[in-house]
């Protein structure tokens, strides 16, 4: 999924680069994301998953002392 090369300009460095099978597991897994939100704010306002998605960027902060954009 993932390719190791050195880079030619700084031989220390690695460069990852992703496979084509590594693109698809990745769509793969977004839309399986996309599903799971979904399905678990399935009955709720705009209103309140924004509200949610606040709670949850304020935990994070707490946290990792780090603000989400």
């Amino acid at each position: 999924m993932l390719i190791r090369t050195i880079d030619a300009k700084n031989k220390r460095a690695l460069k990852l680069c992703i496979t084509e099978k590594g693109k698809h597991a990745l769509q793969e897994w977004n839309a399986h994301c996309k599903e799971v939100e979904a399905l678990s704010l399935k009955g709720f306002s705009e209103e309140e998953q924004e509200q949610f998605k606040q709670f949850l960027n304020r935990m994070y902060h707490n946290l990792s002392n780090k603000t989400l954009d």
